[in-house]
């Protein structure tokens, strides 16, 4: 009902991103993956991306699983490719993987390596650098 409502007002239509990618469940990511088809989210849109995919990576449920690491790593090589200073935003959500539990930690971990593998833009490769430090 509210996006129907909302649906041609920017601001209010980020917010219906947002609070559905906020949803403390870890079920959360199949919402999240299932929104960047939605025909009113862009990847190009900075505004969108945050509030979807940055929304994402501050639910501490659904953003901290394998599966949620997996995703916010590959987002962030898709973004670089079109907004490094983006991308290099998004990429402080790992900031916090060394207070995980071990089996959180090794996750992140090997995300972090993913990332380290992947030619990505200076900005963003210097965040995951001292990072994964």
């Amino acid at each position: 009902d509210k996006y129907q409502k909302y649906k041609d007002d920017s601001l209010t239509l980020n917010k219906w991103f947002m609070i559905q990618a906020t949803t403390p469940i870890e079920e959360t990511i199949s919402v999240v993956k299932k929104l960047m088809t939605h025909p009113d989210f862009d990847i190009k849109n900075p505004n969108r991306v945050r509030a979807l995919v940055g929304a994402f990576s501050g639910n501490t449920v659904a953003f901290n699983t394998k599966e949620g690491y997996n995703f916010m790593a590959g987002q962030i090589v898709q973004l670089d490719k079109i907004n490094p200073l983006l991308a290099s935003g998004l990429a402080g959500c790992f900031r916090s993987w060394k207070k995980m539990s071990p089996h959180l930690r090794a996750s992140a971990q090997k995300a972090l390596a993913y990332l380290n593998r992947e030619e990505l833009s200076q900005p963003t490769k210097e965040i995951i650098t001292k990072i994964s430090d």
